[in-house]
C-alpha cells in the first residue's frame, strides 16, 4: 500500500538463519514494498540475507507446504522460481 517505508530496526537485526522465516523483500535500505518471501533453506544458505531484509514472522505449522513449494521449484541454478 502506498510508498516504500523505513526498515524496522529490530526486524533487520533478526537473523535469517533457518527454514520457515517470513521477511519483507526490498531492493535497498528503506525500500520496503509489498513483496515477501519465506526461507526454504537454513544456515549458510540464508544467513547472508540477515540485515538486508526485515524479518517479521516464522512458520509455526505447515512444514509440508514448504516442502511442496520446494518440489515446485524450476530446477535451474539461477535461483528464480
Amino acid at each position: 500500500y502506498g510508498k516504500p517505508f523505513k526498515d524496522d530496526k529490530l526486524g533487520l537485526k533478526a537473523r535469517l538463519d533457518r527454514r520457515g522465516l517470513l521477511a519483507m523483500g526490498n531492493s535497498g535500505k528503506n525500500s520496503n514494498t509489498s513483496q515477501f518471501f519465506v526461507t526454504l533453506g537454513d544456515g549458510k544458505n540464508v544467513q547472508n540475507l540477515t540485515g538486508k531484509h526485515v524479518v517479521f514472522g516464522r512458520l509455526v505449522d505447515g512444514e509440508q507446504v514448504l516442502t511442496f513449494m520446494e518440489m515446485c521449484a524450476s530446477g535451474t541454478d539461477d535461483e528464480k522460481p
